[in-house]
C-alpha cells in the first residue's frame, strides 16, 4: 500500500495540538481526512527534577558510574550509542531500571541492538523514590547487543552473576545524592 500524507492545518490551544491531515492511497485512489489531537503529558518540572522522567533516572545512573570508576570521560548528552569512555578507551552505555511490580519481578534494560558500545553498565534499583541499588552488572556488548531489551529477573540472577560488580561505591554515591 502506498500512501501520501499531507498536513492541511495545525492549531494549538492551551498546549493541545490539533492537526488536520489528508491521506491519499495511491493503490485504491481513496482520500481520507482526519484530525489528530495531541495532548502533552503533564510532567512536573524538568527532566533533571522530575522522577517520573526516564532521563532523570538515566542521569542518576550516569552520576553513579562516574563515581564508580576512576577515569571516565562523560560524553555530551545525545551522543548516540554510549554515555562514557573509560580509561581503557572502552565505550560504556549506562542503563538503569527499577524493579517491576508485575508477576515476574524483573528489571528491563533497553539495549536497542546497540553495536557502538563495548560494555553495558546495568544498574538495578528497587524503586524511583528510594533509589536503593540492588545490583550492578558490567556486561560485554557482544553478549547482549543483538537484543532490543534485556530482562533480568529474580529467577535469572545466577545467569548474570559473573558480570556483577560490587555495590560499595554505588551505595556511597547514592547516599550522597540522597543527602543533597
Amino acid at each position: 500500500m502506498t500512501l501520501k500524507t499531507k498536513q492541511l492545518h495545525h492549531l494549538t490551544i492551551d498546549h493541545v495540538s490539533i492537526r488536520t491531515m489528508c491521506r491519499y492511497n495511491l493503490n485504491t485512489d481513496h482520500i481520507e481526512i482526519h484530525n489528530l489531537i495531541y495532548k502533552p503529558r503533564k510532567y512536573k518540572g524538568t527532566s533533571k527534577t522530575n522522577k517520573t522522567c526516564t532521563v532523570w533516572l538515566g542521569n542518576r545512573s550516569e552520576i553513579i558510574l562516574m563515581n564508580m570508576f576512576d577515569k571516565v570521560e562523560r560524553m555530551p548528552y545525545g551522543t548516540p550509542g554510549y554515555d562514557f569512555i573509560c580509561g581503557l578507551d572502552y565505550k560504556i552505555d549506562c542503563k538503569s531500571s527499577c524493579l517491576t511490580k508485575n508477576r515476574l519481578k524483573s528489571w528491563m534494560f533497553r539495549i536497542r541492538q546497540n553495536k557502538m558500545a563495548d560494555f553495558f553498565l546495568c544498574l538495578a534499583l528497587d524503586n524511583r523514590n528510594d533509589m536503593n541499588p540492588l545490583y550492578i552488572w558490567l556486561i560485554p556488548a557482544y553478549i547482549v547487543n543483538n537484543l532490543t531489551g534485556l530482562r533480568i529477573s529474580e529467577s535469572t540472577l545466577d545467569r548474570w552473576s559473573k558480570y556483577e560488580r560490587p555495590l560499595d561505591k554505588v551505595l556511597q554515591c547514592c547516599n550522597t545524592m540522597k543527602g543533597e
